[in-house]
């Protein structure tokens, strides 16, 4: 699945030597949204297409990318104007290093150079208490919006659980869009379960306390050619549009009566993309992810 991903982009970068470079010259921060990177470096309006918020992707510009020089230990910080809103560190995609907070990761890349993805890891202490996620901060999306770089995305909700008695549960998620623009996202339905699950991990339980977990028991498929995409796994959401989609898991066991935490990740297509291809009739092809999580009780 992802780890099957993640080791065969590595082979992809290494066999790859194209690279595109943007000079470090003299680009200032301006009234708009920006990302200096290490001392000498920066991303402003001018570079930037759009960014999408549901996710934290950042479309840049033909020919502009983070130089390969940046690809691991350097730090950056986002800037709302003049304003520094938070900052990071860029860590290589094949780093053990667990970074708390704001991070970019550099090759191998989940996503193409023209995509700059801003993740968050966030870290729980015993008491449950977490280091607030920053990329959010409305004064970026009053920048952004500003420059009309704003794109809200697709948001996702796990609707409802119901725990059947054939050791199986059956989950319901709403899907909308309230971006202006369209999207292809991945369909369940159109592509296959068991390929779908190629691309997430299917639906997870824990009880409360977190020791004991169950995780989904369904077949899982990829690809005939690991690295591509078809169109006919895509469904279109329009704009203001909400779609429902069921998907049910088997468990090798019963869930028990407890309060659970639910975590699902409803995928989007990433690396597979080219710039050129992103745009289809209608509407755009979605990248990211969605973490969606959702409190039980089982009776």
């Amino acid at each position: 699945m992802r780890q099957i991903i993640n080791f065969l982009i590595i082979i992809l970068f290494i066999t790859c030597g194209c690279e595109k470079y943007r000079s470090p010259a003299d680009i200032e921060k301006t009234d708009g949204f920006s990302i200096r990177i290490g001392s000498d470096f920066t991303i402003g309006p001018e570079e930037i297409d759009y960014y999408d918020f549901s996710t934290h992707l950042i479309y840049l510009k033909d020919g502009i990318s983070i130089p390969s020089k940046y690809d691991g230990g350097v730090s950056f910080a986002v800037f709302a104007g003049t304003e520094k809103i938070y900052s990071g560190l860029i860590v290589p995609g094949f780093s053990c290093l667990l970074q708390e907070g704001a991070v970019i990761n550099s090759q191998p890349f989940s996503y193409p150079d023209f995509i700059i993805a801003i993740e968050f890891i966030q870290v729980f202490d015993s008491a449950g208490n977490s280091n607030p996620d920053p990329r959010g901060d409305k004064r970026i999306v009053k920048v952004l919006k500003k420059y009309n770089q704003f794109h809200e995305g697709l948001s996702g909700n796990i609707e409802s659980i119901q725990i059947n008695g054939d050791q199986t549960v059956t989950m319901i998620l709403k899907m909308q869009n309230t971006d202006t623009y369209n999207y292809y996202i991945l369909d369940p339905d159109k592509m296959g379960f068991s390929l779908f699950h190629f691309f997430t991990n299917g639906l997870y339980l824990w009880n409360m306390d977190h020791t004991m977990g169950y995780v989904p028991e369904n077949e899982t498929i990829q690809p005939d050619i690991w690295n591509t995409w078809e169109k006919d796994w895509l469904t279109l959401i329009r704009s203001e549009e909400t779609k429902y989609i069921s998907l049910t898991y088997s468990y090798g066991n019963q869930i028990p009566p407890g309060s659970y935490t639910t975590a699902f990740e409803y995928p989007g297509l990433s690396f597979q993309v080219k710039k050129e291809d992103i745009k289809l009739e209608g509407g755009r092809i979605w990248l990211g992810k969605l973490d969606l999580r959702k409190e039980i009780e089982v009776d």
